[in-house]
């Protein structure tokens, strides 16, 4: 399948002739931020915001992913079976020029799925708040594991134990993910100081 995709170093964007339209008897405007479920993993989501439509009355939208910020066209967006929905409808027409400001500055960075993702570009130019609710999420759920995992390693005696510990630290700076309670973390750093120096 032939997408319409762009990918720019620098966000070069179509010129549209308007860029409004009515969703649920809602007037929207550039920066109503949509998004549809990732087909690869169905618990994320993927994220854009509308632009305009060009002078064919082809709806834009603009959007973040692995080869950087681009426009891309409503119908290679949405796949043809899945989920999508309005998250935000900007109602002022007041704020074009800021939210593609933002979106030309954002288009300087690389993506990263942690940092810079879909959400967090779509959050900053439309609310200026580099912020993305899945990563919280994921960062939240993956800590309340690893934290339930380590507390019950924690007081089984068997060599094994702080090579398992030692692996899971490695995993939390590979992910940059810090445990949150100090005395687990430091019965942690104690239980593998421990082994390897005995060794």
């Amino acid at each position: 399948m032939n997408k319409h995709i762009h990918h720019t170093i620098s966000l070069i964007l179509p010129t549209i002739d308007f860029n409004s339209f009515k969703y649920n008897n809602i007037i929207g405007f550039t920066g109503s931020i949509v998004r549809r479920r990732l087909e690869i993993i169905p618990i994320y989501w993927h994220y854009a915001f509308i632009y305009g439509f060009d002078n064919n009355q082809r709806l834009i939208l603009i959007e973040n992913n692995e080869k950087g910020v681009n426009w891309i066209f409503w119908e290679d967006f949405i796949p043809k079976v899945g989920k999508w929905e309005f998250i935000h409808i900007e109602t002022s027409a007041n704020n074009f020029e800021k939210i593609i400001s933002r979106a030309k500055e954002r288009s300087k960075y690389p993506y990263h799925p942690q940092k810079n993702n879909c959400e967090h570009f779509v959050n900053f130019c439309v609310f200026e708040k580099l912020e993305s609710f899945q990563v919280k999420n994921t960062e939240e759920i993956t800590n309340s594991v690893l934290l339930l995992l380590e507390s019950r390693l924690i007081n089984i005696e068997d060599p094994i134990i702080p090579k398992f510990l030692k692996e899971i630290n490695t995993l939390r700076n590979l992910i940059n993910l810090e445990r949150g309670v100090k005395e687990l973390d430091d019965m942690v750093k104690r239980k593998i100081e421990i082994h390897y120096t005995n060794q």
